[in-house]
Parts: C-alpha cells; structure tokens; sequence
C-alpha cells in the first residue's frame, strides 16, 4: 500500500505510528509533516500555513499522478488544514482518513474539515456522536504502543531504582497530588516538562484565534457543553492568577527524558503513576475535572513491564482487567493507601504487571489497531 501521512512533527508519531505503518502495510511510505496546535496564528504565520497547504496540495497530485497514492492518513486539526485544501485532495479521489486523538478535549478542532474526509479515527469514545453529526463514518480507535520500543520481557524484582515514579507535565492538579503524597511520606520521582520552572508556559489567545474559535466553534460547544464550555475556561484562566502551589523538592525533578528512555524508567519503577483527568487546583482547593482521557502512556507502562497505578477513567475497563492486569485510584486517600499496599506486597503486583504486559502485548498493538481499522476501511467499501 502506498499511504502518505499528513501527521504533526512529534516523537510518539515517528515511533509509533509511522514506524507501524512502514514495517507492516507500506510498499512506500510518504510523509509531510505540519505544525499542530499551539500555534501563534501572527500574519506571518498565517501566510506560512497558506503556503504549506498548497504544498500539500501539489505533493499529493504529483504522487496520485505518478500511481503511488492509496491513503491519505492524517493527524492535523483544522487549525492547520485548510477547508479549500481538503475539498481539493477530496477531488483526487484518494481515501482520506484523520485520527484526533484528543477527542476529550479537541473533538471540535476536525468539524470543519471533517465532512470531506471518508473517516474520523477517534482515540476515545467521547463525542464521537458529536463528530458524527459532521463525517457518517467515525471509526473508534485506541491508543496503543509499539512493542518494538517499549516491549523487554522482564523477571521479578526485589529492588527498583524509583519506587514510586510518574512521567508528564507540570499541571497544577498534579503538583497538588504529588505535595498530599509528600505530607504522607510518599515522594515520587518526577521526569517531565515545567516542573523546576514553576508554572507552564502559557501564551495569550491572540486577538485573530480568539474570533476564529469564537466564530467556528462556540455553537458546537456550547450545544454539546452548554455554559460549562465558557464556564471552564474561564475558571482555568482565573486559576491562573491566584499564588501558585507549594514547590516541589528539586531532588524529585529530573526534567524530560527522551522517548528512547522511557520504557527503561517504567521498568525500572515499582509502581508508575498515571493521571486520566483535565483537573486543575488554586491555591488549597485541589478540584477534580469532569473529563478523563485514556492516555498513550495506558498502554506504554504495561507494555514496557511497569506496573501502573493510573487514575480510573471510565475507558480503562475497555482495554484492561482492573486490578488484574493494571490497578487504578480515584481519590487521593485511595492513591495513598494503594501505593503503600502494594509496596508492601511486592508479589501482588508482579502479578499484575506481568499480567498487564501480556494483555498489551495481545491486544494493544499499534499492528492490532491497523489490522482493525484497515478492516473496517474495506467493510464500509472503501479501495485501499
């Protein structure tokens, strides 16, 4: 198959899905990569992304001409893909799919393209009746991992060089967690970006995405979330204004590592914690969001042999045997008492981890995930 993938310029998109792609499905694989969002929206930047859209448009007829296109597989928000571009790549008849992996928190970001793409690939279930509304064919799939990055069959242990461990970003809802664990006696060794710096960096809504969000997307949100899709924002922007939470210790940030290094951290770790929620906290009032998201990391951690103690979305039932095969919490006492618990019983969670790496190893495979969606691709008629 020939498939030219459309994709943001990140790491987990080389490692995962486009690796995938070249080793099982590709006689050639074409990529070009775009900016995803996040974007600064200057003039400048504008004219940029105008530019970049009709290159796309002539790399795609120079390959359909040449009879080396069957798929176009993307992972671009609207924010970069242009109406006019799509509805010219829909004229060269060439299979069209796109995969939001964010369709918690960015299902909308694809409604205006959407209808010209043959499928929606959808990384969770939610609002995937939203995006029906605009692409008939939303195809539910999950994140998952490459076993060729993260997968080392491991023996049990009886000493870990972390033993509690957590990788990610610095977000208030977090940083409050890990200080509660700290009063308990729980430090945790932190590898992630913003941590040693305080605050994320944030960047002010510029005046032009400001209108463009205004314009396009409010209906949609407010018919889907009423007031709490303004509401939300609007708590979020005045949390930000209010004194910041307590640091953490500098001895238990160790910065960002690189993707390469990361199944050795889970293995090395004797619980890894995971966070599933949008929550955010100002000052003492820690607050619990209303939206959780399965996460790539769901499926790296087992599969790299780390146990995982991740934080229960209403997804995890879907992929996993809950204490069986990976064990989750829901409140910060029941976090506590879990990680003490299973400190305390090393062999309880050997067994689940174990148990967890053989279950992503059968089931969540970037390789299963294409077989599934090349499939359905072909039941609903489409030519690939």
């Amino acid at each position: 198959m020939n498939i030219l993938a459309v994709v943001t310029d990140t790491a987990w998109i080389q490692n995962h899905i486009l690796s995938t792609m070249e080793k099982h499905y590709c006689e050639n694989l074409y990529t070009f990569l775009c900016p995803g969002i996040g974007l600064s929206w200057s003039t400048e930047w504008r004219k940029q992304r105008d530019q970049l859209n009709h290159q796309l448009i002539q790399y795609v007829r120079q390959l359909k001409s040449a009879g080396k296109l069957d798929l176009i597989f993307c992972n671009i928000y609207d924010d970069f893909l242009l109406v006019d571009t799509v509805k010219q790549l829909r004229r060269e008849n060439v299979v069209m799919v796109n995969y939001n992996v964010d369709m918690v928190g960015q299902w909308y970001r694809i409604i205006r393209t959407a209808p010209y793409f043959d499928a929606i690939l959808a990384a969770h279930q939610d609002n995937i009746q939203e995006v029906q509304k605009y692409c008939e064919n939303v195809i539910f799939m999950p994140m998952a991992a490459n076993p060729e990055i993260c997968y080392k069959k491991v023996e049990p242990k009886h000493t870990y060089l972390h033993e509690v461990s957590f990788v990610g970003s610095q977000m208030e809802f977090r940083q409050a967690v890990f200080l509660e664990l700290l009063s308990q006696q729980i430090p945790v060794t932190i590898y992630g970006g913003y941590w040693k710096g305080g605050e994320p960096q944030r960047s002010g809504m510029s005046a032009y995405k400001f209108v463009y969000d205004l314009w396009f997307y409010a209906l949609p949100r407010y018919r889907r979330d009423g007031s709490e899709s303004l509401l939300a924002p609007l708590r979020r922007r005045v949390s930000e204004h209010v004194p910041s939470l307590d640091p953490l210790p500098d001895s238990l940030l160790h910065g960002r590592i690189s993707d390469e290094k990361l199944p050795e951290i889970f293995r090395d770790s004797r619980i890894n914690l995971g966070f599933s929620d949008y929550g955010w906290s100002a000052i003492e009032n820690l607050s619990k969001g209303k939206k959780f998201q399965v996460r790539l990391r769901d499926f790296e951690v087992p599969m790299a042999g780390g146990f995982y103690l991740a934080q229960l979305s209403p997804e995890h039932h879907l992929y996993y045997r809950i204490g069986e095969e990976i064990e989750t919490w829901t409140t910060v006492d029941e976090l506590v008492d879990k990680i003490k618990f299973y400190i305390g019983h090393a062999d309880a969670a050997e067994k689940i981890r174990e148990r967890g790496q053989q279950r992503a190893l059968q089931d969540h495979t970037w390789q299963v995930r294409f077989d599934q969606l090349f499939k359905t691709l072909r039941d609903i008629g489409l030519r690939i």
